[in-house]
């Protein structure tokens, strides 16, 4: 594969900073490359260059963040000894945070459900080896806890992402840490 040069790099990122805007506002089948030419600065051919439509410019964004997201979580499941269950929450929270400009936006109301599903594919290592670690469900019991769970804490998380209303991100770990089956199992969260 060819190394994108700088103007590549620039060109692309104008498109989707571009895309962004748009997306931000209203839904991907209420955009048209037009619209994202006339914002980027650039003719509908330069656009053709990098990408095949509205949605191949969508996928490119949420797999740049998929792959930050893969990369945070095989480093957490790799410090598996060294953290706690509230330290994993608060590490998957800060990661959202500091994507918060897209998750807003790929978790609201024009986002993408494939992209939800997934995030929750991608986080689904941290919550067997951080959350349902008892003999005491099977495997098909674990997988579908951890469907229910996690998408549960996902929509709160795009809730609270979008209108916190003075609710705490450590106030919002408790909540989620809260929702676990048998939560007593996990130590040092309440002291």
């Amino acid at each position: 594969m060819k190394k994108k040069t700088g103007q590549t790099e620039m060109t692309q990122r104008n498109f989707q900073d571009a895309f962004w805007l748009l997306y931000e506002k209203k839904s991907i089948d209420k955009i048209t490359v037009k619209d994202i030419c006339s914002l980027a600065g650039y003719d509908r051919s330069t656009f053709y260059r990098y990408y095949a439509d509205v949605y191949d410019i969508l996928h490119e964004l949420e797999n740049q963040i998929l792959d930050e997201v893969d990369e945070f979580v095989v480093h957490l499941v790799k410090q598996a000894n060294n953290f706690d269950a509230s330290q994993a929450l608060q590490a998957i929270l800060g990661t959202f945070a500091r994507l918060n400009k897209y998750i807003i936006v790929l978790l609201g109301p024009h986002g993408d459900t494939e992209f939800i599903r997934k995030i929750v594919e991608n986080l689904k290592p941290i919550w067997i080896k951080y959350f349902f670690r008892t003999n005491q469900y099977t495997a098909a019991e674990v997988d579908f806890l951890m469907e229910y769970y996690i998408s549960g804490l996902i929509s709160m998380y795009q809730k609270w992402f979008c209108d916190n209303n003075g609710v705490s991100i450590e106030r919002i770990i408790q909540l989620s840490y809260q929702t676990l089956p048998d939560a007593t199992i996990f130590e040092n969260f309440y002291k």
